[in-house]
């Protein structure tokens, strides 16, 4: 999953500024074009354009609230229908939360997911360390991904592997869904300012290529450059992505993605363990053990194409391909696990380790489907089966220099910054190297019964034996059941398994093996009162044997205190989630709430507690905005977030926290402006999740962004 070459920083920024250039300059001139031609005939335009069922549309009854999802059964569907719970975090409400990554929106958004990190796409789902994926496709993340090219953020819980091929999540995943061209020619433009020298804007325009509307793209360019809240800290990014949708006729259409992004980032953590008692130590705000030649740098490049044919009103076809690489540098001092244990806990002195890190992932995937629907009475019954072929190629390097301690006692000032050391001594010997192709399938059927009251689905996902790692094939069933009280009101349960195939040795040097887990929950959707109230609450009851985590402790042969990934018996998982939002009409406005609940127990296989797993998180974000009178177009509103304490990583405990947020907004028929201040009490915690040996994360303190959004 990994990269091998270096990225320059500045030579990153300069290669890859004419993308960037076009990404911004085309769409203000496809916008300008486009008046003339394809927009004075929006009308025959639309009516051009055949949906078919692996496109999710729809129309939204309320600002937050969105109902129409891919992400439960391989094609577009209704959240009241599935027997697994799905929270959407729309565009909407990503703009009101003032979210640019995944972190910003989880912090008032989607029960059951936190992220373990403050700098990178790292998350746990129910008490599960997982990973997200694009547009259904698998990719790897060691930054925060830009929201720029996103449309929604669909969080699935419980295991994922009759949708997305994905036979190993078993607490769910994250699915990103990028913005598509549209039959119309519109654009909208944001431009953010804040604290800490953060400035930065996107721009997407979308619209027709030619007159009838059959051919139609996307453009998006965006950027961030950001000092950050420590010293000699920066994170910055450059976005440029498109997209082209082609009906060729009533019966077949083509979609093409393709993008590119890259992070540079110098972060580090203001939390250290104290070797002695455990516990977390926080620092002088002017600690660092930066110097001027350290940096992290992540480059992404994406493309997929997709083929749908529709032949008959119930018959459809799909075949998807797709494409990832990920290259990352990690080249930075850090502070050492062993800190100087003698002089623990005043830290007068951290020793360094150099570390230069180099990944590489490249991911190939192919995916191909049919759906077959067919009503016979009051009956409906939709079929459907398909594969997918994905091969990997994972390369990495890591090599280790060592640097002079640094005092703490002295001012930073006085601290001499070291000179990039010019040889290397291999940790791990030369480059490891790994590859894995393989291929699955599955077929599944829902049946719908009594007048649309009762639906029933089943599946399985049979695993070649070219994609495990013992050469032994294993399949993954899901079941589920759907009760719709009424059209607005659904109750269901539901049964699924994971399988995730490893090979190789953990830290402690024990050959790895296969991950087998199931998942079983219940619960009910609503979206009442004409979307006004819409939400899920749900019990689900998990179990992963063995997990893979990082742990702590000494290696059996070399007497070392070691930390890394390993294997560590079975874990279980019990408790409820809950998303709910609503929309009220109060005085001259409407009122947006949204509020999250998950309280979970979790359990190793001797009955205690885990490290490094979330127990407690609880969310609510509203918003006030006037819809007549003198203040028509006023908002205001803010939100919390509040996280029970857990277990660390080699620390007893992280202690949980509450945060707070205000937002003020008003918006015009074309324009907007809003005001986000998060961490309002400034707190300076540690991310509750974070799996820490030596040093934790950090969570943002105070910070304000202004955002002015500009839609044509």
């Amino acid at each position: 999953m990994k990269n091998t070459k270096p990225f320059p920083i500045a030579e990153g920024c300069r290669t890859k500024s004419l993308a960037l250039v076009l990404a911004v300059c085309l769409p203000l001139a496809a916008h300008l074009s486009a008046q003339g031609t394809a927009a004075s005939k929006p009308a025959e335009a639309e009516s051009t354009i055949k949906f078919d069922p692996f496109t999710v549309t729809e129309k939204r009854s309320s600002a937050w609230n969105s109902q129409q999802t891919f992400s439960g059964s391989r094609v577009a569907e209704n959240i009241m229908n599935l027997p697994v719970n799905i929270s959407i975090i729309n565009e909407n409400f990503l703009k009101d939360l003032g979210a640019g990554n995944l972190l910003e929106a989880l912090f008032y958004a989607g029960s059951g997911v936190n992220s373990r990190v403050s700098y990178r796409d790292d998350i746990s789902i129910r008490g599960f360390r997982e990973s997200p994926i694009r547009d259904g496709l698998n990719v790897t993340s060691y930054a925060n991904t830009p929201l720029y090219d996103i449309e929604r953020i669909e969080v699935v819980k419980g295991p994922t592997a009759l949708v997305y091929s994905n036979a190993a999540n078993i607490g769910g995943t994250v699915n990103y869904v990028t913005k598509r061209p549209t039959a119309t020619p519109q654009g909208d433009l944001d431009v953010v300012v804040g604290l800490d020298n953060r400035y930065g804007f996107d721009i997407t325009q979308r619209g027709p290529i030619n007159a009838s509307g059959s051919v139609r793209y996307r453009v998006t360019g965006g950027l961030q450059q950001y000092d950050g809240f420590r010293p000699l800290e920066y994170e910055n990014n450059r976005l440029a992505s498109a997209s082209v949708d082609w009906t060729v006729s009533k019966d077949l259409v083509f979609k093409f993605d393709a993008g590119y992004y890259s992070v540079v980032r110098r972060d580090f953590t203001r939390y250290l363990v104290d070797p002695v008692t455990r516990n977390l130590a926080n620092l002088p705000d002017d600690f660092t053990t930066t110097s001027e030649w350290s940096k992290v740098a992540t480059s992404t490049y994406r493309a997929r194409i997709e083929g749908v044919y529709t032949p008959t009103q119930d018959l459809s076809a799909r075949v998807l391909v797709g494409t990832f690489q990920n290259d990352y540098n990690y080249f930075v001092p850090q502070p050492t696990p062993g800190l100087k244990a003698a002089e623990a806990p005043n830290f007068l002195t951290v020793g360094q380790r150099l570390l230069d890190f180099k990944l590489k992932d490249e991911l190939r995937d192919i995916q191909a489907d049919v759906v077959w629907n067919r009503e016979v009475g009051p009956t409906k019954n939709r079929f459907g089966f398909g594969f997918a072929w994905s091969s990997s190629l994972n390369i990495q390097t890591l090599s280790a220099g060592t640097l002079p301690d640094i005092i703490i006692a002295q001012p930073i000032s006085a601290r001499p910054l070291p000179s990039a050391p010019t040889t290397w001594s291999y940790l791990l010997g030369p480059n490891l190297k790994a590859k894995g192709s393989g291929w699955t399938g599955y077929v599944q059927d829902s049946l719908t019964l009594l007048n649309d009251k009762l639906i029933l689905s089943a599946g399985v996902r049979y695993i070649d034996a070219s994609a495990t790692s013992n050469g032994v094939s294993n399949t993954v069933p899901r079941y589920g059941v759907v009760y719709k009280h009424t059209e607005n009101l659904s109750f269901y349960g539901g049964y699924a398994e994971s399988y995730r195939p490893l090979v190789g040795f953990d830290v402690f040097g024990k050959p790895l093996v296969d991950i087998v887990g199931r998942s079983q929950e219940v619960g009910a959707k609503l979206n009442l009162f004409n979307g006004r109230l819409f939400g899920s609450v749900a019990y689900f009851d998990v179990m992963n044997d063995p997990v893979i985590t990082q742990v702590q402790g000494i290696h059996p042969v070399t007497g070392l205190l070691v930390f890394g990934n390993a294997q560590t018996a079975k874990e279980t998982n019990k408790g409820i989630e809950l998303d709910i939002g609503t929309v009220l009409d109060v005085g001259d406005g409407e009122l947006l709430v949204f509020a999250t609940l998950y309280d979970a127990d979790p359990r190793n296989n001797v009955g205690a507690k885990p490290a490094r797993v979330v127990t407690y998180k609880g969310t609510l974000f509203a918003k006030y905005e006037f819809k007549k009178g003198s203040l028509k177009g006023f908002s205001f509103g803010g939100g919390l977030s509040e996280f029970g304490d857990q277990i660390g990583t080699g620390i007893p405990l992280q202690p949980g926290y509450t945060l707070y947020n205000a937002l003020f907004g008003y918006k015009a028929a074309k324009w907007g402006l809003h005001l986000n201040i998060d961490n309002l009490g400034d707190k300076k915690n540690a991310i509750v999740g974070s799996e820490a040996n030596f040093a934790v994360g950090v969570a943002r303190p105070l910070d304000a962004r202004l955002t002015f959004s500009y839609e044509w």
